[in-house]
Order: structure tokens, then C-alpha cells, then sequence
């Protein structure tokens, strides 16, 4: 998907929940370089354990039946090694980056378990990884690109989770919604409207808050005991959260 710079799209209501550091980019005329995308986000990218965009090269060919190289591999390339592999002049990539800027904590919880589903179902000998995602792995997937938030109370977040089960949206509005996955950004810029997300229910503390929104996700990821469920009843159009 091939979308123009625009600092305009950096004013999107689907960035709502990165807007800080969107509005960072907005004095680049033209696509910031993957060195200057790190600059205006350094800040946070070091919260926690510090993390770098990197420039994410094409892939060498690799020969048939030779061991992986498992150092190579994006996750590993984050939780490992502190590198972001990111692509110049791409809205997803650069959407993402918006992301670990506003929930690094979240961003850190969610590659660290994959990592460990990686280290559990790949040997250091494997030549090529599985055909298929495991349960989890999918719905951790579905979270990083397509989560939508919905943060409200310890009260009202049971009742949040049934009006999603039953369909109706409209009794949702409870909940303070945050957008978290970057490729439903990037099809919101890009002007597409029927996108549906993944939807995540967070009791916090403080909905409003979205450091507190962070660390919610965070520990919902750490914990785990929700992504190994079947949950057709959380996709919900992303342009009614920001709509």
C-alpha cells in the first residue's frame, strides 16, 4: 500500500491515540529517513528496555535445508537485540513506530511473548518455521496490528464485554477506545472504512490515562489467559471508535 507523505495524515482522528508524537513528524516536508524517525521518537524508544529503528534490508536468499538464521528474524531482531526493523517511506512501518512510542511498555510485553512462543515451538536447528500460527500466536498478531482498546472501570468492564458478545456497539460508549494496531492506521489513512479491528477490554485504573492504558495492556498480555480463546465477538469497524 503506497500512500503519499503527508503531514495532513499525521492529523488522521485514527492516530488519536499517538497524536503526540505524530504531531513530532509534522514539520517534515517529505518522508522522514528511518535515522531521523528514530531522532524524533528517541525519547521513548529508550523507555524500559531501549529499543532502535533500524533500516530493514531486502533478505539474502538462503540455501534449502540450512539452519535459520535465527538472529535475522523480526521478533528476535526486537526482544534480543533492540532493533526495530523498519521500512523508509512506509505508513505501516512508520505507524508502528507511533505505537512503541505511546505503549512501549505493551510493545515490549507482546514481542517478549511471542519470543517465547518462537523458542518453544522452533529448535535452534530448525530450517524453517511452522506452516501455521499457533492459537495465541494469531490473536497476539491481531492485537499488534488490528487492537482497539477499550479502557473503562473495574465496574464497567464486564458489561463492556458483554455488549461487544451481544453486538451492540453503541453500548461501548463507556469505554475510552484507543487505537493500537498500526496497519489499522494505515488503512484508515489510506481511506479505507470498512476495516474491523480486534478489541481488547482493559479495567484501568484511570481510562483517560493512556500510560495507565499501557500497563494495563501490558499485564492483559503477560497474563494471557484471553489469547487462546476463540473470539469472533471483538472485531468491531475501527471508524467507529475514531468515527
Amino acid at each position: 500500500m503506497r500512500i503519499p507523505w503527508s503531514s495532513e495524515a499525521l492529523l488522521h482522528p485514527v492516530l488519536g491515540s499517538v497524536r503526540p508524537y505524530a504531531e513530532r513528524l509534522a514539520a517534515f516536508e517529505e518522508w522522514p529517513s528511518v535515522d531521523a524517525l528514530d531522532a524524533a521518537l528517541r525519547d521513548r524508544l529508550a523507555v524500559g528496555s531501549a529499543v532502535r529503528l533500524e533500516l530493514q534490508h531486502k533478505k539474502k536468499p538462503r540455501r534449502r535445508r540450512a539452519p535459520l538464521d535465527r538472529d535475522s528474524l523480526y521478533v528476535v531482531r526486537i526482544a534480543e537485540h533492540g532493533r526495530i526493523p523498519t521500512r523508509e517511506r512506509s505508513w505501516h512501518d512508520l505507524t508502528n513506530a507511533l505505537v512503541w512510542a505511546a505503549f512501549p511498555k505493551s510493545k515490549r510485553a507482546l514481542t517478549a511473548r511471542q519470543l517465547a512462543i518462537l523458542d518453544a515451538r522452533v529448535p535452534r536447528s530448525a530450517t524453517a518455521l511452522p506452516n501455521a500460527r499457533s492459537r495465541e500466536e494469531d490473536a497476539l498478531a491481531m492485537v499488534d496490528e488490528g487492537g482497539i482498546l477499550l479502557a473503562t472501570s473495574d465496574d464497567d468492564a464486564a458489561a463492556v464485554s458483554a455488549a461487544l458478545r451481544r453486538g451492540q456497539p453503541a453500548a461501548l460508549r463507556s469505554a475510552a477506545p484507543y487505537v493500537f494496531g498500526h496497519a489499522l492506521m494505515e488503512h484508515a489513512i489510506a481511506g479505507r472504512t470498512d476495516v474491523r479491528g480486534y478489541a481488547v477490554v482493559l479495567a484501568v485504573e484511570e481510562p483517560g490515562s493512556p500510560r495507565s492504558v499501557d500497563a494495563a495492556l501490558a499485564r492483559w498480555i503477560e497474563r494471557g489467559d484471553e489469547l487462546s480463546e476463540p473470539a469472533p465477538w471483538r472485531a468491531l469497524r475501527v471508524d467507529a471508535v475514531y468515527g
